[in-house]
């Protein structure tokens, strides 16, 4: 990992940090949405049974929850986090519109 900046510098520990904190929130809140979602009776998330961890928003009976979708982002709290979530195996891939925001595929 490098910093966004011209100087090829590489990441500093605090911002290593928070780029994990920003990703690990962003994350949470994206399961969050997708379980609600769900339990709203949106027919495009779908509930799996055939793979889950102990990270994952899992519901009483064991099902992880996989869709595509777009929110607020929680991090920057100014642009859309879209995102999707595979049924195949539970990776999340994600992007904020904000520029510098979050970003990630799993």
């Amino acid at each position: 990992m490098q910093a966004g900046g011209d100087d090829n510098e590489f990441m500093s520990t605090p911002e290593i940090k928070r780029l994990v904190e920003n990703v690990s929130t962003a994350r949470r809140v994206i399961l969050e949405d997708l379980k609600a979602r769900y339990k709203a009776g949106d027919k495009t998330v779908k509930a799996n049974t055939q793979w889950s961890s102990e990270y994952d928003n899992v519901d009483e009976s064991g099902n992880f929850f996989t869709g595509a979708g777009k929110l607020a982002c929680p991090v920057c709290k100014t642009g859309e986090l879209r995102y999707t979530r595979s049924s195949y195996n539970g990776h999340v891939h994600a992007a904020c519109t904000t520029k510098g925001c979050v970003s990630w595929m799993e």
